[in-house]
């Protein structure tokens, strides 16, 4: 497993990992994939693990960010 936080990106993860999370989350959960990933963080909060807490924060943002600009576009 790679550590966290040993990467140059936010979080130790890169914005195409972050990407690459964001679009598995929503192959699999359509519409719910932004919820899934705030679940996510709060979890990871909640166990103490700020890091995995932020990476999970940051993927709810852009599947939040895609929805409005997709339903904006529509």
């Amino acid at each position: 497993m790679r550590e966290i936080g040993s990467s140059t990106g936010t979080d130790g993860f890169t914005a195409e990992e972050f990407e690459t999370m964001a679009r598995v989350l929503e192959g699999r959960h359509g519409a719910h994939a932004a919820e899934i990933a705030a679940f996510f963080t709060l979890e990871h909060r909640l166990m103490g693990d700020v890091p995995r807490a932020s990476a999970w924060a940051s993927v709810a943002s852009l599947l939040r960010t895609g929805s409005l600009a997709r339903r904006l576009n529509a």
